[in-house]
């Protein structure tokens, strides 16, 4: 249990001298020019019980919620700005599927313990990115907010190299996606 606030705040700089491909038309990133990258993400866990002590007890309930909000103001590179989707931020859609210069994830899980190194989870994510540059191959981008829904259940393994963990994530549609995960989500 408890609350955990993160903020990042990375200028940057670019020279760009040549644009070419999908963004050939945006020619305004061309050349010297600076841009300000801000990331803010605030993490709560709720878990039933006394808090726990230095000792490991037994595994307990959680449900854990995420914020994540990002923000770049100047001309930045297509690599730098916020992309959304996949095993880290919007399960169900395809890795980094949404981009921009604005960012909005939200999250909400609840962890089960079946063991003492084995839980169910459920979940649900909320977010997205808008505001950069217009499409990619066949992906479309959105300049204003248009976000969207993941939601799934998934499998987490403690494991002595660290933790393991495969999610099955289905978008607002239907489609699913299976999502494998070094770590935690968060």
């Amino acid at each position: 249990r408890g609350d955990w606030l993160r903020m990042d705040v990375e200028p940057g700089f670019s020279h760009i001298t040549d644009v070419g491909g999908s963004v050939a038309s945006s020619q305004g990133i061309k050349g010297n020019k600076t841009f300000l990258k801000t990331t803010v993400e605030y993490r709560r866990y709720w878990s039933p019980g006394p808090p726990r002590g230095r000792e490991l007890d037994a595994p307990r309930k959680v449900v854990a919620a995420r914020l994540k909000l990002g923000n770049i103001s100047g001309t930045s590179p297509f690599f730098e700005q916020f992309f959304v989707g996949g095993s880290d931020s919007l399960r169900g859609y395809d890795e980094d599927r949404f981009w921009g210069n604005n960012m909005f994830v939200g999250t909400l899980e609840y962890r089960h313990p079946i063991q003492k190194s084995f839980n169910a989870i459920a979940f649900v994510d909320y977010g997205g990115a808008w505001g950069g540059y217009g499409s990619v191959n066949n992906f479309a981008q959105s300049a204003k907010p248009k976000f969207q829904v993941g939601f799934g259940v998934g499998l987490s393994f403690r494991t002595p190299l660290g933790p393991i963990r495969l999610d099955l994530g289905f978008d607002q549609k239907g489609k699913s996606r299976t999502h494998f995960l070094i770590g935690t989500s968060f």
